[in-house]
């Protein structure tokens, strides 16, 4: 088992190695690459195992790496709950497109909601979810407006993609959110936060 850097009351299982495994075989599989490395993904389905049955939602999927790995971890520990996903597809646009990304779903059976829209307004104004990634644009105010956007849609973790010190955005985003949420794991690139109370 690959030991996570931070200590916290964040719990850590095999999950975090089923995350870590199945993440070397999607990058295998699908097209493109991955935005996340091994232990971020081992990370991020670790912390859907903790948040249980409930919707998930990723603020940019790139390729769709980490939406098809939370659409396999649900499988794998029976949880309910719909995967959707918000990305314009504005980044590496003439790289990458719906058909790409929903090719890569198809290949491993994963029944994911693309939005190709704007993450503001926010597109799913009915939906609350139980884990969140936020993983689009990285500059402060992109990150603050997809926060704002979940803060009080999000009832368990809201995970901050690249904090780290190449990202300063991200890093001041996480640095100032809601005292609604605390950090539980801040560890590789990833930042956790979960709901109080």
């Amino acid at each position: 088992m690959v030991v996570p850097k931070y200590n916290s009351p964040f719990i850590i299982d095999e999950a975090f190695d089923f995350g870590v495994e199945t993440s070397r075989k999607i990058a295998e599989t699908m097209r493109g690459r991955s935005g996340c490395k091994p232990n971020d993904m081992g990370l991020l389905a670790q912390a859907i195992k903790n948040a249980g049955d409930g919707d998930y939602l990723e603020i940019g999927t790139f390729y769709g790496a980490t939406a098809i790995l939370a659409y396999l971890t649900k499988q794998k520990y029976k949880l309910e709950g719909k995967i959707y996903c918000i990305d314009d597809l504005e980044y590496y646009k003439d790289e990458r497109s719906v058909g790409d990304i929903m090719n890569n779903f198809e290949k491993f059976s994963a029944d994911i909601l693309l939005n190709v829209c704007k993450s503001d307004p926010f597109p799913l104004p009915n939906q609350f979810f139980n884990c969140v990634l936020i993983d689009a644009g990285h500059d402060f105010l992109s990150c603050w407006i997809d926060w704002t956007n979940v803060r009080h849609r999000t009832s368990r973790y809201v995970i901050f993609h690249d904090y780290d010190k190449d990202h300063r955005g991200v890093m001041e985003a996480v640095n100032r959110a809601s005292n609604d949420f605390y950090p539980v794991r801040i560890s590789d690139n990833s930042a956790i936060l979960e709901r109080i109370g």
